[in-house]
């Protein structure tokens, strides 16, 4: 994996275009700087992607832009992303947001794919929105290339078989 990005293995081929399809309207809302509606997105995601991350309301959107002006942006590491259940809002914000390119979705073997990106900065904005959509798609994540060298996941502090007790990064404040 030459590319920063995620090394997926493909546990749900049947999802594998629905990842490739988010991917690539993300791709053209960033190119565009039009991201929608958060309804418009969770219309394009089968019932069973959607039910893998939180969907809040819009009182709940407008209380955390509020907290988000006054605070600073945490970047979770790769390791901290993995198992967590992330609100779809903060997935098209750290896109939105993230310094970087998105170049695509591209099957390596028949049992692997690669979430690719290219930064055009650093910091760039981490690869945690990736990975939370890779394992909503039902893809395990192998390894990543975050800082253009590739980890093995079995390399990462391995807290995504923890019980979740430490609070989500979106909600420590």
């Amino acid at each position: 994996m030459n590319d920063f990005g995620v090394l997926v293995r493909i546990d749900r081929p049947d999802l594998l275009p629905s990842l490739r399809g988010l991917f690539e309207a993300l791709k053209a809302a960033k190119d565009t700087e039009e991201f929608g509606a958060l309804d418009d997105w969770r219309g394009r995601l089968p019932e069973e992607v959607q039910s893998k991350f939180e969907w809040p309301k819009e009182r709940e959107l407008e209380e955390r832009r509020s907290i988000r002006e006054q605070h600073p942006v945490r970047i979770a590491q790769p390791e901290e992303a993995m198992g967590e259940v992330w609100p779809f809002d903060s997935v098209l914000d750290a896109v939105q947001n993230g310094e970087y390119s998105l170049l695509g979705v591209e099957q390596t073997s028949p049992e692997t794919a690669e979430i690719r990106i290219d930064p055009e900065a650093y910091p760039y904005g981490g690869l945690g929105a990736f990975i939370a959509i890779a394992e909503a798609h039902g893809m395990y994540v192998l390894g990543v290339n975050e800082y253009g060298k590739y980890q093995e996941r079995v390399g990462l502090p391995n807290r995504s078989n923890e019980p979740a007790t430490r609070k989500p990064w979106w909600k420590l404040w």
